[in-house]
């Protein structure tokens, strides 16, 4: 399956939807466009007189808020620089660049889109290397796999791949992730066969300080170091990539009473498929009034007709699962575009999420739960904190992974007195109590709590590596590679 003349839909992103305003900041840009006129609209009438200094002053504020929008609205490098407080000294476009620019007692923090950074509230520091769009695509591909440059974003990946009929299997669920950023921190999907950093083959990377050029594969020992250690860049990655193949989509939505437990038996029993949970991709949202289940599974016909989701739809999909009011789905997608939930965020979305005060945060426990069973007592800690959580879960070769993402109100980031992760530290608290849990990982790309509880917190490094390989030495990337997935 792959790209064919009658079809005119767009998957995936161009390189080029990275500088374009509409795609990125159309509000910005309209409302930047409005407020400069206005401000010039009102310096062709002032007259400078004493009693107009105050008009004067606004027309003065309304130029430069509009000019500001408007550039922030254009400017790529701009998005980047606010997303992570710095301003990225260089942008290099080949190896032997990175290489100098990574040599020397005090190397650059490199970074790829800087989501993570965002997500994390931190920053990266003063002296900053953006591996972006100069640094991107796809470099080769063989029979079970594409090696691309880290900078690549997820949606340029799609677009790529679409066109050599390849998909990945598993991958994270907001395009404008850039493939580096999502092995450094374990950005994943929803395949319960393995995610993301289970299909990666093989790593290059640039050690910091040395400038030295290495590379590992799956199996060696500097394959964690490259994929985790802050000493290490990742400079090109190695993926599996089976065939793009049809599945079918489902989503259900079920409300839940004051009480959890009430009809809850029954819904599941006429609403949902009893193997639900069995299926190649499957995620779930829990919040205090209502469970979100998603699942897709492979279709033996590949002729059967893709849906046509656009951004706008995504967009909205995402809007109305934030007001509580989500749709339920039962459509065909391909496993090349299914995995995207978000293609892009707005700069007045990441404004509206400042001011919301959530945080967003993900602990990877090396169990499985019973999905259907931890919901009331997820509902209950809701109701009381307030938020969501989303469990995903795979198992490789017997070792199961689960994914507890939690988003919770902490207070205005802009206002740091008034922040507080109080009800954060309820939620590990519960993990440990109503969960069983004892311990577990990070994910490094979104938000750091300064406390864990009761919950032991591992390194990265020190938990994929258990949960990933066998005494066998197999892992998922074989699996992937050989179109088993």
């Amino acid at each position: 399956m792959g790209s064919s003349a009658d079809d005119n839909r767009l998957h995936g992103q161009p390189p080029s939807a990275r500088r374009d305003w509409f795609f990125n900041a159309p509000l910005s840009f309209f409302f930047g466009l409005c407020i400069l006129a206005a401000g010039c609209w009102c310096a062709v009438g002032i007259k400078l007189t004493e009693s107009q200094v105050e008009v004067v002053l606004m027309t003065v504020i309304l130029i430069i808020v509009g000019f500001s929008l408007l550039v922030l609205s254009l400017s790529h490098r701009l998005r980047l620089a606010v997303r992570i407080g710095a301003w990225p000294a260089a942008n290099p476009t080949t190896l032997e660049q990175i290489t100098e620019l990574l040599r020397g007692s005090s190397p650059p923090v490199v970074v790829g889109e800087g989501w993570s950074f965002f997500i994390g509230r931190r920053s990266p520091g003063s002296k900053v290397l953006s591996l972006g769009a100069k640094w991107s695509g796809v470099t080769s591909s063989s029979e079970n796999s594409v090696r691309v440059r880290s900078g690549a974003v997820f949606g340029e990946m799609v677009q790529e791949f679409w066109k050599l009929g390849r998909a990945l299997a598993d991958r994270p669920q907001f395009d404008q992730l850039s493939v580096g950023g999502a092995v450094r921190t374990c950005g994943h999907g929803w395949h319960g066969a393995g995610w993301f950093i289970d299909s990666v083959i093989a790593l290059q990377g640039v050690e910091r300080g040395s400038g030295q050029v290495v590379e590992a594969h799956r199996g060696d020992d500097l394959f964690w170091k490259l994929a985790f250690g802050e000493n290490w860049v990742i400079t090109e990655v190695e993926v599996a990539s089976p065939s793009n193949r049809m599945v079918r989509v489902q989503q259900r939505v079920q409300k839940l009473e004051r009480d959890p437990h009430s009809g809850f038996d029954q819904y599941l029993a006429d609403q949902i498929e009893p193997d639900w949970h069995a299926s190649a991709f499957r995620l779930m949202f829990v919040s205090s009034n209502q469970v979100i289940r998603k699942w897709a599974n492979y279709v033996a016909d590949d002729s059967v007709e893709e849906a046509n989701v656009s951004g706008c739809d995504l967009r909205c999909r995402t809007l109305r699962r934030h007001l509580r009011l989500p749709i339920e789905i039962d459509q065909f997608d391909s496993t090349a575009d299914v995995h995207t939930l978000i293609q892009t965020i707005w700069p007045l979305e990441s404004l509206i999420e400042r001011i919301a005060g959530t945080i967003n945060v993900e602990l990877f426990v090396a169990r499985s739960f019973d999905w259907d069973a931890v919901v009331p007592p997820l509902a209950k800690f809701h109701r009381k904190q307030g938020g969501r959580t989303e469990l995903r879960d795979r198992v490789v070769n017997g070792v199961a992974v689960s994914a507890l993402d939690v988003i919770l109100p902490m207070g205005p980031a802009c206002f740091p007195c008034c922040s507080s992760e109080a009800a954060l530290q309820e939620w590990f608290a519960f993990l440990h109590a109503d969960l069983d849990v004892t311990e577990g990982s990070l994910h490094a790309g979104k938000y750091i709590p300064k406390e864990t509880g009761p919950v032991k917190v591992m390194s990265p490094a020190e938990f994929w590596p258990s949960v990933s390989t066998t005494a066998a030495g197999t892992t998922l990337a074989s699996t992937f590679a050989n179109g088993a997935c």
